[in-house]
């Protein structure tokens, strides 16, 4: 994961690779994949909104930040590697529990089948965690989202495991991160190809 003036600075060596920075694409795929599955579980919109999670997390969330981590490992970018990557498995394994289970994650309210499905954001919560921390070396706007995401898991979590409310606003915050993830995509896309700043972050 690089900022607008790494990127420049790392364009040449990058060109010689044939690569270019994927963290663009990175921020887009979990902005739109968290996006969704966040709003599903608002209880904001319809239903018929979550047959769209399964395809959405398997192709944008899984796919594209597969290509962003390996993209990651040949620039360099042990950060950007570990957490695309990382990232790409979570949107695998929630689209295979979303896949297998009679009660779509999608569908869970406070309490079981939610507790089993708060165990697994627990492991991720610890993951979360220390790539938040380190994010803090980053740009603010890759500070607040990676904080948001964090704070929107753990209460997902509780909420699964017995908390309505809480499921709710961790819902919302999800949502709010991931239209941050996606102004952040934007910004990086626009600054970027422009090669001045267009959007600050």
């Amino acid at each position: 994961m690089t900022t607008v003036q790494e990127s420049a600075a790392a364009e040449a060596p990058a060109a010689a690779k044939g690569l270019a920075d994927p963290t663009a694409l990175a921020f887009a795929a979990v902005g739109l994949t968290f996006g969704v599955i966040a709003l599903t579980m608002t209880g904001a919109v319809s239903a018929d909104v979550s047959t769209i999670v399964l395809p959405l997390a398997l192709a944008y969330g899984t796919l594209a930040l597969l290509i962003s981590g390996i993209v990651s490992f040949k620039l360099g970018d042990v950060f950007g590697a570990f957490t695309y990557t990382s990232l790409s498995a979570f949107f695998l394994s929630f689209a295979l529990v979303q896949y297998f289970l009679a009660v779509k994650v999608t569908a869970f309210s406070a309490g079981d089948p939610g507790a089993a499905f708060a165990t697994f954001l627990g492991g991720w919560i610890i993951i979360i965690t220390y790539l938040m921390i380190l994010a803090f070396t980053y740009p603010k706007l890759f500070t607040v989202i990676f904080i948001g995401v964090w704070a929107s898991l753990i209460l997902l979590a509780f909420g699964f495991a017995g908390n309505e409310s809480l499921l709710k606003t961790g819902a919302w915050i999800g949502v709010a991160s991931a239209l941050l993830a996606l102004y952040a995509s934007a910004a990086v896309l626009s600054n970027t190809m422009l090669g001045r700043r267009v959007l600050p972050m």
